[in-house]
């Protein structure tokens, strides 16, 4: 009869312990989603945006993975700002007030080959692309959206571009 008690006592325990380590999965899975969903997705996964929203909305994307679609602009004449520049439309055509632009940083070797324009001072240039001989490209940038401040001679916000591709 001691035997019959010492089973059941055992068959218990292991009841006890897996209840237990059920609690603990669930409560683990239950912190992960929870942390997943405050830190947002957003900053794990790029959003598309356009230019149009990041110029109105600059705050709501700061420190996210960003995608946006417009015409590369590259100044080619020595002027205070900065050297590329993501417009949403095609800036020989609208006004800088209809036409919102922002700050496109990276190195001259990942986005130097996916250039729209090249602005020398004067006029808008068409480099040679994979679209047509006198129509210019659109470009999608990807890269995290960053505010670097107030600055006189740049713009206050920019994406830091991980990726520059042909769009269409």
């Amino acid at each position: 009869m001691t035997d019959r008690t010492v089973g059941s006592e055992n068959s218990g325990n292991r009841t006890t312990v897996r209840i237990r380590l059920l609690a603990v999965m669930l409560i683990l899975v239950f912190m992960g989603a929870s942390i997943f969903f405050v830190l947002g997705p957003g900053r794990l996964y790029r959003r598309e945006v356009s230019v149009r929203q990041l110029h109105e909305r600059s705050s709501a994307y700061l420190g996210h993975k960003v995608t946006s679609v417009g015409y590369l602009v590259k100044y080619g004449t020595p002027h205070f700002g900065d050297d590329y520049s993501l417009c949403e439309g095609d800036p020989r055509n609208l006004y800088f007030a209809v036409n919102p632009c922002i700050a496109v940083v990276a190195a001259p070797s990942t986005i130097d080959s996916h250039i729209s324009f090249i602005y020398n001072g004067t006029d808008y240039e068409i480099p040679l692309s994979p679209c047509s001989f006198s129509v210019p490209c659109r470009v999608v940038v990807s890269g995290v959206f960053v505010h670097r401040g107030p600055a006189a001679d740049a713009s206050q916000y920019a994406i830091e571009a991980s990726s520059v591709e042909w769009h269409e």
